[in-house]
């Protein structure tokens, strides 16, 4: 028989089993090996965009949560997670030359490196691409 210390050793091993799972599955990893999970997982939260529009400038880690449709978070992007790979590629572009920032903080780009909302235009024309956040009109109405 099971002691009041052994139910809450079960219930706390319980909550944590249940925390680890929200945790893998915030970032929809999960979507891409089992499709049929994807849509039992809660719908990622929708992006105020107006609330964006009319900044001039960003933060890295901010752009690159807006660029994957994203709100932004203060959470860092790790490799599993979308926000990643687009942050590597703003901070190479900071760091090669082909993207001008603001401000470094430091000697390479960070995620708190600001980048001006026309300079970042110019970097999405460069490599053909349209986020929403910078290319309103490609947005759904």
């Amino acid at each position: 028989m099971l002691g009041a210390p052994d139910w809450i050793g079960l219930l706390l091993l319980g909550i944590g089993f249940g925390w680890l799972i929200i945790a893998f599955l915030e970032d929809r990893s999960v979507s891409r090996l089992f499709p049929q999970i994807a849509t039992w997982l809660p719908v990622t939260p929708s992006i105020d965009w107006n609330a964006w529009d009319n900044l001039n400038r960003f933060r890295l880690g901010v752009a690159a949560s807006l660029w994957v449709e994203r709100p932004p978070t203060s959470r860092r992007p790790v490799d599993d997670d979308a926000r990643y790979p687009v942050f590597q590629m703003l901070k190479e572009a900071i760091d090669e030359g082909d993207l001008e920032p603001i401000a470094l903080n430091g000697e390479n780009a960070n995620l708190n490196t600001w980048v001006s909302r026309e300079e970042l235009i110019k970097y999405a024309q460069d490599k053909e691409l349209e986020p929403l956040f910078l290319f309103p009109e490609r947005r759904p109405s």
